[in-house]
């Protein structure tokens, strides 16, 4: 897929310092940058042909300017490529503009001067390129970095094809512009990130910005200038950074709140200029707009996070990412992160239930799924890709590394259940109560809530890479809600409370019965915006113990075993069976 950001202006084009002359400017998708390894186009006796294409549109403020240094960037050369050109059209099947043989050309960077600049008029497209013929595939194409629309075309004989829907980067292809009037002075903000939305009162806002030096002189320095509360308080920061033509950065600095007026939808205006009075020749990417809320300190919820896993029989790997993240678990983690297990990812299995299926839309890959693989909050990590909230289980310290940064989350909404069970009926009834706060408005805009329920220590059939006694932990058996949550009424006082009930399933046994609650937001096209900002668990066999033990201390008996119906049995027993108020599995 192609991934755009509210940054990229200039289509993604970057303009930089080119030798010693402030009045030449790359003119590139690759920012300079060649790949280790090199993709091929598949033929035998063929030409093969790369292009970058640059629309007018972009090259209009440039009208004047002379183009007349191609870049080609080649990972591989060898003696299966021959008759090797480089050369400019305003179009990929157009005429020639400039044609050069490369008669030396190597493995690398490949500058070419054209024999007569071309003037950029500003009403046509250009795109620049190279041809070989290969006798046999060559890995020598170069793709690197973000994937642009005009930034990869591959041809092969007469034919081409746009590489670009392919995700793959951008190619390894430049030009080198030179002309009077090019931009001295210009800082792309490329994006910028207001990392905390709601924070405690008077406390800072934390800010982090990508920055770009697209013009042809050094930067060195930034000013944040800021606005807060519709002009309830400015300022600026002085940021000490030096960027040279192309460079690229990210930052990050704190804007002080105190003093403006709380509130759940703040205004902050955020502007990036550059210092010593310098003028930024394009402030059209400069400035960024943000809303903030406020809540008071102490008044959040315990926040408890949902760990889900994707697992199947099939998975060879699923059994030792289990060990993985029970091994986490026990790090101190069990009553602060719920699991529950979804049987898809990997094909399915007896277990797989359609909830399951439908769950695999996290992954966001074109429908490529994997397993084992794991959801934290359904919230991206900031350690793995940054389409998809899916990631496979690490190893438990790296594991207990995401819980914690999981759980220093502030929760703005607390979850609770509680759960009545008949045992005639074996109908178990979840009760399911909440509430926010109002800063919770604005870091949730589609709150809902979904209930789980979910059987404990179910006995594999097959379970690959297993041995026997295998049993799976907490699986889904029923999504009581919508699949995707059912929409969160609101009482006066910011609560909620719903009921829903179950009948398990006499294939089960009922003491390993356990319901899951959680608030999260909906997105239905964005899997990275189904966040889960709180959750909550209650099990059965915890309850059904708690009875036992009131039998037994109402019986005033010593030394007695009771099985989890209340029943006293012989402590010779298998399953569960409590001796003295204490809980054993034989």
């Amino acid at each position: 897929m192609i991934r755009r950001f509210l940054s990229i202006l200039f289509l993604g084009l970057s303009f930089g310092f080119a030798e010693a002359q402030t009045s030449s400017l790359y003119l590139s998708y690759c920012d300079g940058k060649l790949a280790e390894t090199g993709a091929s186009r598949m033929g035998v006796d063929v030409t093969i042909s790369a292009a970058v294409g640059f629309p007018a549109a972009t090259l209009a403020q440039y009208s004047g300017a002379r183009l007349t240094t191609l870049r080609l960037g080649l990972c591989t050369t060898n003696s299966d490529m021959s008759d090797m050109t480089a050369w400019v059209r305003n179009s990929l099947t157009g005429d020639i503009l400039a044609e050069v043989r490369m008669e030396d050309f190597k493995t690398g960077w490949n500058d070419v001067t054209l024999e007569a600049p071309i003037t950029i008029d500003g009403t046509n497209d250009l795109y620049l390129g190279f041809s070989y013929k290969q006798s046999r595939s060559v890995k020598c194409l170069s793709f690197v970095g973000e994937t642009h629309p005009m930034g990869a075309w591959i041809g092969r004989d007469d034919s081409w094809e746009d590489y670009s829907t392919r995700d793959m980067g951008s190619l390894s292809i430049e030009g080198i512009i030179e002309g009077e009037g090019l931009p001295q002075f210009d800082l792309n903000v490329l994006d910028m990130k207001l990392l905390s939305g709601e924070i405690v009162r008077d406390e800072n806002l934390p800010f982090e910005a990508t920055v770009k030096n697209v013009a042809s002189q050094p930067i060195s320095g930034l000013l944040i200038d800021y606005s807060l509360g519709d002009g309830a308080k400015t300022g600026q920061i002085s940021i000490a950074q030096t960027l040279n033509p192309r460079d690229e950065v990210t930052v990050a600095w704190e804007v002080p709140t105190k003093d403006v007026p709380a509130g759940t939808c703040i205004p902050a205006d955020i502007t990036v200029l550059l210092p010593d009075g310098s003028a930024d020749e394009d402030m059209t990417n400069n400035s960024f707009h943000f809303d903030y809320a406020t809540y008071e300190a102490g008044t959040d919820f315990e926040h408890i996070a949902l760990f889900e896993e994707f697992t199947t029989e099939k998975c060879v790997n699923c059994p030792s990412a289990t060990q993985r993240i029970e091994a986490a678990l026990e790090k101190g983690y069990f009553d602060k992160v719920i699991l529950a297990t979804h049987h898809a990812g990997y094909y399915t299995d007896w277990l797989t239930i359609e909830a399951d299926r439908e769950y695999c839309w996290f992954y966001n890959d074109g429908g490529s799924t994997y397993a084992p693989a794991s959801m934290l909050d359904r919230t991206l990590t900031g350690m793995d890709k940054d389409f998809s909230p899916v990631f496979n289980p690490p190893q438990s310290a790296k594991l207990c590394e995401r819980f914690d940064i999981a759980l220093a989350r502030p929760a703005l909404v607390g979850v609770n259940t509680s759960l009545q069970y008949d045992k005639d009926s074996r109908q178990v009834t979840i009760s399911v109560e909440g509430q926010r706060l109002d800063a919770f408005e604005h870091q949730c805009q589609e709150p809902r809530i979904t209930v789980f329920a979910l059987i404990d220590s179910i006995q594999a059939k097959d379970q690959t890479g297993a041995g026997e006694g295998y049993y799976h932990r907490h699986v889904t058996r029923a999504v009581l809600t919508d699949v995707w949550g059912d929409v969160l009424t609101w009482n006066d006082d910011n609560t909620f409370s719903n009921t829903y009930t179950w009948i398990i399933p006499e294939e089960y046994r009922e003491e390993k019965f356990e319901a899951v609650a959680f608030v999260s937001n909906y997105d239905a096209n964005d899997p990275t915006n189904c966040c889960i900002f709180n959750s909550s668990y209650s099990e059965l066999g915890s309850q059904l113990v708690a009875a036992i033990e009131t039998i037994h201390a109402d019986n005033n008996k010593t030394s007695s075993c009771f099985n989890l119906m209340g029943q006293r049995c012989d402590d010779h027993s298998h399953g569960f069976i409590v001796i003295d108020g204490k809980l054993f599995l034989r």
